[in-house]
């Protein structure tokens, strides 16, 4: 045994508390590039012994418990501690056995039973025979039915007959008596000999037989040899319903004689069928079921099928063998598994049997053709308990079966499980096991089997270890752990085996010292599991061991690791360019190269070009990592994040950098306002690194809403688009936005909109002035027209501007036609001189006047000639008048 003085241990504790004792915790980083500091202390402990079994059990689960307990017993020295490493379990012989634990084995429900009516039968007592053939043909046996046989459909007539050799062929009859008789035959049988045994007869249809009514069973023969039908003696059982001798008919004297003391061996049957239903109280979680082994028992029937269904679902069907027994009175007992699957979480389960359908009767026997059913008295019954569930064992498919140890802190360890404690209670080691089913059924109970290697090793306390760590982005972890004053007491010539732990498995160790004990050797140092463990310490003849130990690892980077990340987030999109005045998150998430994602507490230090810009410690609880609070990116550049990861036992730690940039992208136009005479406008995509950006692009916005995409030309490291108008197309006129995309990083941005707008500079046309008429007279108004275009706004008016004798007016002109447009002069006096201008406006105010047009206002040649025809014409009117002029004539005379 081996043990550490105690006084040595005070002072070794003592001396390392003051040489490596360490003050705060972590220690400050030596750099920004690297992270160390002290890491946790370590235990040790000392292992005395170890052994290895294999632990197996055979165990049942009650209705309504989950669980079932067992423990494993280990001798151990007092004060001593226990470690057990538990190898996984593996269950067999999984199911769910559906009758009471307690209950006993009832005969139970019967599938399928030969109802007999016995005309005469008495079980193993010897009977004789009675020849029929051409002589005697007829047998016949009387018999009455009782009260409790009422409505008998006979189907069946079964006797006992022999034949030595050749064939015989008969047949029976059933009739009644009374003032209608009548009789139902059997099918014809034919016997080959040699034959000594029951044949059953198939009625050509079934015969009713009434309570209290006489009957008489004929046995005929056909052709053949002579038959041998059995007879027993008239001292019959209280089941027999015979009546009086049996008779036969002698056809030399025509008459039925009896046969003294004898009655007729035979019976009648009929075949009854039923379903076997159960049900089950429901429990919360199915079992995920296979084939179903119920119990049963029967007797004199041949191989046949029962079926099962669940919950009104067809499961499946099993085989049931033949029952032939010796004893007529004997019963076979027999497993019958029925092959299926499904989820079972209670409900009904139903079996029936096929037996109805086997016919019982065939038309040839012969000794390799004995009846389907061995004997009348067949019967198929399926076992159960006091509450009528089957005997049956149901096998479960899978689910969840899980074993779990209890170790000394009353942590519950699954299976497989390392480095479970257990103190020494009664120098016994006790380490309680629980096995859970995947579901409690709500009836019966569950059956396993379960097995699972162990080992257990015994120990106590050793010296405590010192352990630091170093590690920087894009290397492994660095890690140190040492006692230089290490001391310990063992028994001498023992070989001692130290264990520190437990540390991470990513842990290699890259060099180790070990100061050899007093009996020489170098000791070993590997990593067994998840310890640390030094063996082969030779004592010698010593039983103190001073020495110094000190061991250095290499160990996984957590934030370096392929499962590890850093990742700069825009909206859920990962990048590494921004645009200045984002606000982004860092997610992180340390991991180990298995990987595992043990939590811990990761800090993110982001730099940016106007010193720190966030800072933030975050706790990591699983494989989700972390995520900062919003950081918002109010400067453009550079931007460094650091960041540095500790496990929250201490023992995994990560360090790792990344940068990302914040650009000022803007889009600017060579002009804000764009003249329709010119109409070209330039479009620059800016960015304070341009390099950056790898493609961009516009949506080009119209006055009126419609839309078109173009992409920016790429020419002397700047992103450009020269764009182009039409001067004809009045929709031009306006302001015109811009919208416009860059590829950030593989990330599409939208960017800052822009804006320009097209104005109308281009005055209207004014071309095609005429005049009618040429000549004026005073008598003329004047009609001027001319055509009127404008490439932009389009005219808004046209007009005429006219002076004559010093006054100046205007004359609206009209549109006549296509750009046509016509106004009227009125009419001026005489000799005097008009000019006039044209002028025409658009829409935007643009005004145009053409040239001074005048003319001169005349007299038509036609006034001078009518003027002198008007003075000639005065005169010859004056000297015709004066021509006329006579005396007047003297009044005529008076009568």
């Amino acid at each position: 045994m081996v043990r550490m003085g105690a006084a040595t241990l005070i002072i070794a504790l003592m001396l390392l508390g003051q040489v490596f004792s360490p003050v705060g915790g972590i220690n400050a980083q030596a750099s920004s590039e690297v992270f160390e500091g002290s890491g946790p202390v370590l235990q040790s402990r000392i292992v005395m012994q170890s052994s290895s079994a294999t632990f197996v059990k055979k165990g049942v689960i009650l209705y309504n418990y989950q669980y079932v307990l067992d423990k494993i017993e280990y001798p151990i020295p007092g004060d001593s501690v226990a470690f057990g490493k538990f190898g996984p379990a593996t269950w067999s012989n999984l199911y769910w056995t559906t009758r009471d634990y307690q209950s006993p084995l009832k005969e139970g429900f019967t599938l399928f039973s030969n109802e007999v009516f016995q005309v005469r039968y008495t079980p193993l007592v010897d009977g004789n025979y009675f020849r029929i053939n051409s002589t005697y043909p007829q047998m016949v046996q009387n018999f009455t039915v009782p009260s409790s046989y009422d409505r008998f459909e006979a189907k069946y007539v079964w006797l006992i007959v022999r034949v030595f050799s050749g064939s015989a062929r008969f047949h029976a009859e059933i009739w009644n008596y009374g003032m209608i008789n009548f009789g139902i035959p059997t099918e014809s049988v034919n016997v080959t000999g040699p034959y000594d045994w029951w044949v059953a007869m198939k009625m050509v249809s079934p015969r009713t037989l009434n309570a209290g009514e006489a009957y008489r069973l004929e046995v005929i023969w056909e052709a053949g040899e002579g038959v041998d039908i059995k007879m027993m003696t008239d001292l019959k059982d209280a089941d027999d319903n015979a009546q009086g001798n049996v008779k036969f008919f002698n056809t030399t004297s025509g008459y039925l004689e009896e046969i003294a003391g004898r009655m007729l061996e035979g019976v009648l049957t009929r075949p009854v069928n039923n379903i076997y239903s159960v049900n089950f109280g429901t429990w919360s979680k199915a079992l995920p079921m296979q084939s179903y082994r119920v119990y049963l028992h029967g007797r004199n029937i041949p191989r046949s099928n029962i079926a099962m269904r669940v919950n009104s679902l067809n499961f499946g069907t099993g085989m049931v063998p033949e029952v032939r027994l010796s004893s007529p009175v004997g019963e076979s007992t027999f497993w019958a598994s029925v092959q299926g699957s499904t989820s079972f979480s209670g409900g009904v389960i139903e079996v029936s049997s096929d037996l109805i359908s086997v016919e019982q009767g065939r038309t040839s026997y012969d000794e390799d053709h004995l009846p389907p059913f061995f004997r009348p008295f067949a019967s198929l019954s399926v076992f159960t308990d006091n509450a009528g569930k089957p005997w049956g064992e149901w096998v479960v498919g899978g689910g969840r079966w899980e074993a779990y140890v209890l170790d000394t802190y009353g942590n519950l360890c699954a299976l497989p499980a390392e480095r479970v404690e257990q103190r020494e209670l009664e120098s016994k080691a006790i380490y309680t096991l629980l096995f859970y089913s995947p579901a409690s059924p709500s009836y019966g109970f569950l059956n396993f089997t379960v097995k699972f290697d162990y080992a257990i090793e015994v120990s106590f306390p050793g010296p405590e270890f010192y352990s630091r760590y170093s590690v920087r982005p894009l290397n492994y972890a660095s890690w140190n752990v040492s006692n230089v004053l290490l001391s310990f007491a063992a028994s001498p010539h023992s070989s001692v085996t130290i264990k520190i732990g437990p540390v991470p498995r990513d842990w290699v160790i890259q060099s180790a010292y070990v100061t050899p004990g007093a009996g020489g050797g170098t000791p070993s140092v590997s990593i067994v599991n998840d310890e640390i463990t030094i063996g082969g310490i030779s004592m010698g003849a010593s039983n103190n061991y001073s020495g110094r130990v000190e061991i250095c690892f290499k160990a996984d980077n957590y934030l370096e690791s392929q499962a590890a990340y850093m990742r700069f987030m825009w909206t859920d999109v990962p990048s590494s360019l921004f645009l200045q005045n984002d606000t982004i998150r860092i997610e992180a998430r340390a991991a180990s190269t298995v990987p595992s994602f043990p939590p811990g507490v990761i800090s993110i230090e982001v730099f940016g070009p106007e010193g720190v810009v966030s800072k933030q410690t975050l706790n990591q609880f699983n494989q989700s990592g972390v995520t900062t609070e919003g950081i918002h990116l109010s400067h453009a550049g550079q931007y460094s994040v650091s960041a540095t990861y500790r496990s929250s036992d201490g023992l995994r730690v990560g360090a790792s950098k990344a940068s990302f940039k914040a650009l000022k992208v803007f889009v600017t136009t060579d002009k804000y306002t764009v003249p329709l005479s010119a109409p070209t406008v330039r479009v620059e995509l800016n960015s304070s690194e341009i390099s950056s950006i790898s493609s961009a692009e516009f949506l080009l916005t119209s006055p009126n809403g419609s839309t078109k995409l173009f992409v920016f030309e790429q020419a002397g490291g700047r992103f450009l688009k020269e764009l182009s108008f039409s001067q004809a197309d009045p929709e031009a006129i306006g302001r015109w936005s811009i919208t416009p995309t860059a590829l950030l990083g593989g990330v599409a941005r939208q960017l800052p909109s822009a804006s320009f707008f097209i104005s109308d500079d281009i005055p209207p046309n004014i071309a095609n002035i005429t005049q009618l008429p040429k000549v004026v007279t005073f008598v003329d108004e004047v009609n001027v027209s001319c055509t009127v275009t404008d490439k932009g706004t389009g005219v808004s008016s046209v007009w005429v501007s006219y002076s004559s004798a010093g006054l100046r007016v205007n004359v609206t002109a009209k549109l006549v036609g296509s750009s046509v447009y016509s106004a009227v002069l009125p009419k001026q006096i005489p000799f005097v001189t008009v000019s006039y201008e044209i002028y025409a406006i658009d829409n935007s105010g643009n005004t145009s006047v053409s040239e001074t047009t005048s003319y001169n206002v005349g007299i038509p040649l036609w006034l001078p000639i009518l003027v002198a025809l008007a003075l000639v014409s005065t005169a010859l009117t004056a000297w015709l008048h004066l021509r006329r002029r006579k005396p007047p004539l003297p009044p005529p005379p008076s009568s």
